[in-house]
């Protein structure tokens, strides 16, 4: 495959490894094809090949001091959804690059991408995307087939994009502080394969909660070498949160990594205490450093200061509380099913209620959050008094 004129940034090195890496998704690609037996599962076509991030706009970083390389970011996209995301070459591909990596030294730059159809990708432009808006833009295309060309893309309104990162933040940040509170309990109750496992889960969720918020798209993935990459392309004050510089720090990193599916069913999964202490300590600066980056991204024009680490926690507490009533109405509704239907209209109609306060609850507002915190609090740790004062 010969690559494009565009990349003639690129010293020669960087050209042979992009090739290889080419090669390989589309040998994996076509390797799976040749196992299929129906007409419609051979019928599968990469459509464009298209190099994006740092390598396309040519401010890639090399710090051996640190330990710290950009990655090769591109973006597959094929005919049919059948062949996205969950095929099965795309796995294979991941491991040849990671041994090609590690063991056979052919690559020295790590090569994450993502796949999506062509018409998934169509469509996330005319929405004004503005992940797929900026591979449009600075990406450069390094294979494609002829007759399938990009839609224009279409601008997103700043108050629509504001509302759905705000939406992303809601239910991702709070996903991930509580599985970092419950990693937590887990080494306190000395169930390290169970702590290792929601402490991935807590960098996860808050991988997805930046990317989404930043750039309102987020690879359907749960490998955190992948998440990490594509954070920390759109969010470089994530960088240093995960010490590249010691044999340590990485060996901790791929452990975590690999929680996901060994800490939950390989015997031979194993995580040292201090592993776990340290691991605890980077999350926690993930967690802090991700609430400060959607903070400014977040806080309305004129609002200067109000979206702080501090009153997202608020805004956070005042949301879990009431979703915690929430859930209390709902469970005496469940009780008294249709024998008290009078009672049942009243409680569905409170619940509404504490939906809309829920739905309401801002960072940008921390004294509103606060006081529903301050009202609501004491009433679901008092059953007594939540049924009495509701």
């Amino acid at each position: 495959m010969t690559l494009p004129d565009r990349l003639a940034h690129l010293p020669d090195k960087k050209r042979r490894e992009l090739e290889r890496a080419a090669q390989i998704l589309f040998d994996e690609f076509d390797d799976a094809l040749k196992t299929k037996l129906s007409g419609k599962a051979k019928r599968g076509r990469i459509l464009k090949l298209i190099l994006f991030g740092s390598y396309a706009r040519g401010d890639w970083v090399e710090d051996r001091k640190s330990g710290y390389l950009s990655d090769y970011d591109l973006l597959v996209i094929v005919n049919e959804e059948r062949f996205a995301e969950q095929y099965e070459s795309w796995e294979k591909a991941a491991e040849r690059f990671l041994q090609e990596l590690t063991i056979t030294r052919q690559l020295t730059t790590p090569v994450n991408f993502i796949v999506h159809t062509y018409q998934d990708v169509n469509a996330q432009l005319a929405q004004g995307r503005p992940f797929f808006v900026d591979i449009a833009r600075d990406g450069i295309v390094i294979y494609e087939a002829p007759g399938y060309p990009l839609t224009s893309p279409k601008p997103l309104a700043p108050e629509e994009a504001r509302a759905e990162a705000q939406r992303h933040f809601k239910h991702w940040f709070p996903l991930g502080r509580h599985a970092l509170k419950l990693a937590q309990d887990s080494i306190a109750d000395e169930v390290p394969r169970d702590a290792a496992f929601l402490l991935h889960q807590a960098a996860e969720r808050l991988y997805h909660c930046v990317l989404l918020v930043l750039a309102l798209y987020s690879p359907k993935s749960h490998r955190l070498t992948v998440l990490r990459s594509q954070a920390e392309r759109i969010a470089p004050q994530l960088i240093d949160v995960w010490p590249r510089d010691s044999r340590f720090a990485k060996r901790s990193f791929t452990i975590l990594d690999r929680a996901y599916v060994g800490a939950r069913y390989s015997d031979a999964y194993e995580i040292s205490g201090e592993e776990l202490a340290w691991l605890v300590e980077r999350v926690k600066l993930l967690q802090e450093t991700v609430a400060a980056i959607c903070a400014e991204r977040l806080e309305p024009e004129g609002a200067a200061g109000s979206w702080t680490y501090d009153n997202i926690v608020a805004a956070e507490i005042a949301i879990r509380i009431l979703s915690q009533a929430r859930g209390m109405i709902s469970a005496r509704l469940h009780e008294i099913k249709d024998a008290n239907p009078a009672l049942a209209k009243t409680l569905r109609a409170k619940r509404r209620e504490l939906l809309a306060l829920q739905q309401s609850i801002n960072a940008d507002d921390p004294d509103a959050a606060k006081a529903l915190a301050a009202t609501w609090g004491p009433r679901v740790k008092d059953d007594a008094r939540f049924w009495r004062e509701l």
